[in-house]
């Protein structure tokens, strides 16, 4: 199958190359088979200021048509003014995209994404993380508000666009002086999953659509060739009824007899939802009894696939949290436990493994046993540090004694175990500011916040806590001669 191609558009300035680039960063994601065309912001604003914005002249109206996803980018950070400008240019030009795509008869459902950019610069002084992403859903409500009212005679049919509006940040914000520990894109990863997943869905419908088109004109040529016998065949005897349009619809719904599980179950959830809705309305139709029995069975398969699967991937939703969104280790360990206790069937297991559900499911447990092993490895190098203080802790009461006494090389003795003492402090294994591998938004440094970092530290200070109180008193010692 070819790639999907994703198209970013947007005004100059908008941020659409820097998140090109990210976007190449997630390469050897599960998703990652898509061409993401970035158009230039010149050709962009050429067409989001033409007062037909899907003339032929433009050079990126060919791009966009042929696209099976768009992103449509935009500066949230910038000035009101400009913002205001912006959104009317954005949603006059999807109102055109939508009205040339219907006068296409294009399929329904071009997947669109409106990303708004640049999200860490809406930090204010006073911000905490949590207000901070507080504002960037209220943004990206109104923004999705805003579109739904410009565009609320849109009608369902011919070339409709399903419209998502995301938030992303490609740079931590800062908080006060500090910004987000994390070191990685906000909000990227997940909307280039979704992009390449809707896109994907998208493609799979518009070739199918284009080779059921292909039949028919091909039988279409049989059929005038045969109108005259037809008519005559009809005069003599008239066929039962049959409902052509459910039998379309059905075609249009079902997968290919040959589709994995993960081509059955892919798309957003939403999407699976409207599936769901377009099974239970062709059950429900009056002339679903006259389809044949193969394609009834067909159709009552897949709406009960569908319908467990999206059980399941809500079900995970509540209960597969990351290790990161726990603020400490009762919550971690509460976490842990739900993620633990998420069974899916054999069964469920074997044949969704593939599918955004399964894989999720694989990702949060591996996840959570990437966590242990770097506690484990953090606090082993605790307790060797431990120890190495608690050895020259050990040697710290005889020589003090010896200094007291003035015992014989008790000065020498002395001068070396300062020695030691000030070449203690170690460089710890890894740098604190390092993500932990395979654990998301999780730096080394935050490994504090788990007790048995904690406890391992507790026990160490305790140990440099009285080695410091030696220390002291020897220096004072050999200062005083």
């Amino acid at each position: 199958m070819p790639k999907t191609n994703l198209l970013m558009f947007g005004p100059r300035g908008a941020g659409k190359t820097s998140l090109a680039e990210a976007f190449a960063r997630e390469k050897g994601t599960p998703a990652a088979d898509v061409n993401v065309i970035d158009c230039s912001g010149d050709d962009a604003m050429e067409m989001l200021e033409a007062e037909a914005p899907f003339g032929d002249s433009l050079p990126v109206k060919k791009p966009i048509l042929d696209a099976d996803g768009v992103m449509l980018v935009i500066d949230v950070s910038a000035p009101k003014k400009q913002l205001i400008e912006d959104f009317r240019q954005a949603a006059r030009w999807l109102k055109a995209l939508h009205e040339h795509r219907g006068q296409r008869a294009d399929i329904a459902d071009l997947p669109v994404y409106v990303v708004l950019s640049k999200s860490d610069q809406l930090v204010h002084k006073d911000d905490t993380p949590e207000t901070w992403k507080k504002r960037l859903d209220e943004a990206r409500k109104q923004y999705t508000d805003n579109f739904s009212k410009f565009l609320g005679e849109e009608v369902s049919g011919f070339g409709t666009l399903d419209l998502n509006v995301l938030t992303t940040a490609l740079k931590p914000p800062v908080f006060g002086d500090k910004p987000l520990k994390s070191k990685e894109p906000l909000g990227v990863a997940e909307l280039f999953r979704d992009c390449t997943e809707s896109a994907a869905d998208y493609q799979e419908r518009r070739r199918r659509s284009q080779g059921r088109l292909q039949n028919v004109l091909v039988g279409l040529v049989s059929t005038i060739v045969l109108l005259g016998l037809v008519v005559v065949f009809l005069m003599e005897f008239q066929p039962p009824a049959r409902s052509t349009a459910l039998v379309e619809q059905v075609q249009l719904l079902l997968p290919k007899p040959e589709a994995t599980a993960a081509q059955r179950l892919q798309g957003t959830p939403i999407r699976l939802e409207d599936k769901i809705k377009n099974l239970t309305a062709i059950e429900n139709h009056a002339d679903f009894a006259r389809l044949p029995a193969g394609e009834r069975g067909a159709v009552t398969s897949y709406h009960k696939e569908l319908a467990d699967y999206l059980e399941r991937y809500n079900e995970a939703q509540a209960v597969l949290k990351l290790p990161h969104t726990a603020k400490n280790q009762a919550e971690f360990d509460e976490q842990e436990k739900k993620v633990n206790e998420f069974k899916l069937t054999d069964a469920q297991a074997s044949e969704w493994a593939d599918t955004r559900l399964g894989r999720r499911v694989l990702q949060v447990r591996k996840e959570y046993a990437a966590l242990h092993a770097a506690n484990k490895d953090e606090v082993g190098w605790i307790r060797k540090e431990t120890e190495r203080t608690a050895s020259l802790l050990k040697e710290g009461p005889s020589i003090y004694e010896k200094l007291l006494n003035n015992g014989k090389s008790a000065r020498e003795d002395a001068v070396d175990w300062m020695r030691r003492f000030n070449e203690l402090q170690p460089k710890p294994h890894q740098p604190r500011e390092d993500n932990v591998p395979g654990v998301t938004r999780i730096i080394w440094e935050d490994l504090g916040k788990f007790d048995p970092v904690k406890i391992a530290h507790k026990d160490w200070n305790a140990s440099k806590r009285a080695l410091a109180e030696f220390a002291k008193l020897i220096e004072q010692k050999l200062k005083s001669g």
